[in-house]
């Protein structure tokens, strides 16, 4: 395996990861985030999935950090 193809890898690792957590973000992390994301709307919803997907490392650890404080 070159650097290159460890390097799409990776990538594509991240990006798996982030897909599966941004759908269970978006449907449930959001809200105990924000009290206010509860009552989103699906479309809103969509809309922050890629973001989600996008920055998913930093919205785990928020949303670890929240429920262990609830």
């Amino acid at each position: 395996m070159t650097v290159v193809q460890a390097m799409e890898l990776g990538l594509w690792a991240y990006v798996a990861f982030g897909a599966a957590f941004g759908l269970a973000f978006v449907g449930r992390g959001a809200g105990l985030l924000d009290p206010g994301a509860a009552a989103a709307p699906l479309s809103v919803r969509i809309v922050w999935w890629p973001g989600a997907l996008a920055l998913w490392p930093w919205l785990a650890v928020a949303w670890w950090r929240a429920r262990r404080s609830a």
